[in-house]
Formats: C-alpha cells, structure tokens, sequence
C-alpha cells in the first residue's frame, strides 16, 4: 500500500527529535548545576534547580514523544480504515455478482 502523508510523517519525527533533545538537554542542565560550584555553592542551592529540570525535562520528554506517537497512531488509524473501506467495497462486489 503506498504510504501517505509526508508532511504528517515528518512532524511526527519532528516531534520525537525534540523529546530526545529535551532528554538530553535536560542531562546537561543537571550535569552543569552539579559540576558549577561557582553558581551553585552548596547542596541545597543545588537540589531544586536539579528538581525542576529533572520535572521538566522528565514531563517535556514524555510529552513530546507521546504527542509524535499519537500523530503516529492517528495516521495507522486512517491507513486501517481505507484498506477496511477497499475491503468491504471488494465484498460487495464479489457479493453482488454471486447474486
């Protein structure tokens, strides 16, 4: 079956190109508040600037990737329901001839 929608495809993995950079930047703020001691001088300056990129990072992560892999099902979605239409056409047909 020819596949469809390029366009759709392409900002479903747009989608999931953004959840893993949002993972890995989420790494590198944590990295940089645990190895800065100028910014960060004690343990407890620390702990809610890692909290919330962790938090964010975390629900931006899954956020992405579970609105690349919605785009994703709704395309599956639309892809099943033709091939069911053609199906059910080629019923009929076969159907009607038989009668």
């Amino acid at each position: 079956m020819k596949r469809r929608f390029l366009a759709v495809r392409i900002v479903s993995i747009i989608f999931k190109i953004l959840g893993v950079l949002a993972f890995i930047s989420m790494i590198g703020a944590i990295a940089y508040v645990l190895i800065s001691a100028d910014a960060f001088p004690t343990m407890a300056a620390k702990l809610p600037v890692i909290g919330g990129a962790l938090g964010t990072g975390l629900v931006g992560t899954i956020l992405l990737f579970a609105i690349g892999q919605f785009i994703d099902l709704l395309m599956a979605l639309e892809t099943n329901t033709r091939a069911q239409v053609a199906m059910l056409q080629r019923m009929g047909k076969v159907m009607k001839e038989r009668l």
